[in-house]
């Protein structure tokens, strides 16, 4: 994930946004409930490119 990646995401904006402004899925690291629950919780980690940073976003409800 780039800077300006990180930027263009805002709250509110669901894992398939996300995904689809940094190109890759990043990695589950933790989740709460089941698929499929309104309150189903995840949260996806991204690496930047610099391999240093990183940043967690936690989804719910899709």
């Amino acid at each position: 994930m780039t800077k300006k990646e990180f930027n263009k995401i805002k709250n509110g904006m669901s894992y398939k946004s996300v995904k689809k402004i940094v190109g890759d899925k990043g990695e589950l690291i933790s989740e709460v409930g089941q698929k499929g629950d309104p309150y189903y919780t995840y949260m996806i980690m991204y690496y930047g490119k610099d391999g240093i940073s990183n940043a967690n976003f936690t989804f719910q409800g899709g």
